[in-house]
């Protein structure tokens, strides 16, 4: 498989997880206006637009080369970012709340598969998910959080 088609599986697992997390939420603790079942989630290049006063903007940070090979598994590394959006004076102890959840959700030593590839793909977060200090912007505030996590596939014989 191509390191370009092991990325797109990647990422792809990596959403899969993240949404797990946003379905896990309790919708009652964040009861918005705009979107009363949830929290919304903007990904890169679904062409998504997104009005609501808390929204999750992702980006996805593969590492540039492969890590190292482990007699047939090769490893893969890189950075998953979630930004957590809130429009200013809308709650942004809501959206700390909701930065320390996915923090939680994504803690280190969590794995999770892709089994329906041949051979599996494998997903560890290997060091503890971080929420850093917000940052201010104009009309909104963002508290990025990056998910460090390793990915494991068996190569091909």
């Amino acid at each position: 498989m191509s390191i370009e088609l092991i990325d797109f599986e990647v990422y792809d697992l990596l959403i899969a997880q993240l949404g797990e997390f946003v379905q896990s939420l309790p919708v009652s603790e964040y009861p918005l206006d705009d979107f009363p079942n949830g929290v919304r989630v903007s990904i890169p290049n679904n062409g998504l637009d997104i009005q609501a006063n808390l929204y999750l903007r992702v980006n996805y940070v593969p590492a540039d080369l492969p890590g190292s090979c482990l007699g047939d598994t090769r490893e893969f590394k890189g950075i998953l970012l979630v930004n957590i959006v809130i429009k200013r004076n809308k709650g942004i102890r809501a959206a700390m709340k909701l930065a320390s959840r996915l923090v939680n959700h994504f803690h280190q030593g969590l794995e999770f598969f892709n089994t329906e590839l041949t051979p599996p793909l494998k997903i560890k977060i290997h060091r503890q998910a971080n929420a850093r200090p917000a940052l201010y912007e104009s009309d909104e505030v963002v508290i990025p959080v990056t998910i460090p996590y390793e990915s494991f596939y068996l190569q091909e014989a």
